[in-house]
């Protein structure tokens, strides 16, 4: 064990356990039973074992900095094996030109809080366990295993035999670097030290061999909030009544933010149909004035014959927002009709490819309306199609 309170979940056995010292020995119980000899209502700090995280390290070039966090998750959606909506992924700081990205099922991290709710503790943190092995490049042995941290290209947990290989990939990423080794016995620590000397002097021109427990570095990631922040905890008693107190609060603060976020969330869906409406407009009939625009829309599309239907504002406006949602740059209206006898819109549309026709007629049907493809065909690389769509399904 290299830390303290590490908390590991077991599949297998679907438990908690936590490894921890007490008294100068090492210990590893249930975490429940280790929860329920903790003071009520107190906060605990812990670190979750590598075994249940994974570490990826991507480069996502010409992203700026303030928009790492978000860019990620789409960045990691084709490597991973379920939906990236299932997982929690907390950007973790940047080396050699690559992003690093923890990745942890959210459903984990709930059942992990809600076993400490049972005992009524609060988890204030969560510190993957890699995140604090140190700087530069490290080799932390911990029983069979091999706590790994290569900046910019590998970190996580790593069985015996999962070793060599790993060093021979490394050696086509990594050069001229110092490597730190912290064995549990001097005689495995002089083994490996030959192994990668002799092996991979290219890779790391540097070997340092340590005994003892590896010193840590400070936590820079916390898995329930990101970025760990000092939070000043006071020692004094809460009294009876400040239980009560904070929850009104944060149910108001809660109820208020809820409200803004939902009034600015729908002033931007209509500001988003607005401008798609006004840019198929534009693109369907250049050149012309754009003031009251709708009302134009309608009666040219109709050949200047008098439009009294609501559903056909509805259907525009669904279509205009379908188009933006499904990729306006990869999707050109060529042409619209609109049949006065069924109530249909006929569009013709030039693709780069069918699955680009098939997710914009999939954005209408999203949007309550009905649609289907009447026709597709080659023309050159790209895919001409007709869609026919009506009202409300």
């Amino acid at each position: 064990m290299i830390s303290s309170n590490v908390v590991r979940w077991h599949g297998d056995r679907e438990e908690w356990t936590i490894q921890y010292i007490q008294d100068g020995t090492e210990a590893t119980v249930l975490l429940a039973t280790w929860a329920a000899q903790q003071p009520e209502m107190s906060s605990v700090k812990l670190i979750l074992s590598a075994t249940n995280y994974v570490t990826h390290w991507v480069s996502l070039p010409g992203v700026k900095g303030r928009n790492v966090a978000r860019a990620l998750p789409f960045a990691l959606e084709d490597s991973m094996i379920g939906d990236i909506a299932n997982f929690t992924v907390i950007p973790g700081g940047s080396a050699n030109g690559n992003h690093r990205a923890y990745v942890v099922a959210t459903e984990l991290l709930d059942n992990l809080a809600e076993l400490l709710e049972l005992h009524h503790l609060r988890m204030v943190s969560l510190t993957p366990e890699t995140n604090i092995l140190g700087e530069g490049c490290v080799l932390v042995q911990d029983q069979h295993d091999w706590l790994i941290s290569i900046p910019g290209y590998m970190e996580g947990r790593l069985p015996q035999g999962a070793l060599p290989p790993t060093l021979d990939y490394l050696s086509s990423k990594v050069s001229a670097q110092v490597l730190h080794i912290w064995p549990e016995n001097i005689d495995q620590g002089n083994l490996l030290q030959t192994t990668v000397s002799s092996g991979h002097g290219d890779t790391f021109t540097e070997i340092e061999l340590h005994t003892g427990k590896p010193e840590h570095s400070v936590a820079t990631v916390n898995l329930l909030k990101g970025r760990v922040s000092d939070v000043s905890e006071r020692s004094s008693a809460p009294t009876w009544w400040g239980g009560m107190v904070v929850t009104s609060v944060a149910a108001s603060v809660v109820l208020v933010v809820f409200l803004l976020l939902s009034n600015m969330q729908l002033q931007s869906n209509i500001q988003k149909v607005s401008n798609n409406s006004l840019s198929l407009y534009k693109q369907w009939f250049p050149g012309e004035r754009t003031t009251n625009y709708e009302a134009l829309f309608k009666r040219k599309l109709r050949g200047d014959a008098v439009v009294g239907s609501a559903a056909f504002s509805d259907m525009m406006l669904g279509v205009s927002s379908a188009w933006g949602v499904a990729g306006s740059n990869n999707i050109s209206i060529q042409g619209v009709r609109f049949s006065d006898r069924t109530g249909e819109l006929l569009l013709e549309v030039l693709t780069p490819n069918q699955a680009n026709l098939q997710a914009f007629k999939e954005a209408i049907e999203a949007k309550g309306l009905t649609a289907e493809i009447a026709s597709a065909s080659a023309e050159g690389n790209s895919i001409k199609g007709r869609l026919k769509v009506g009202g409300a399904a």
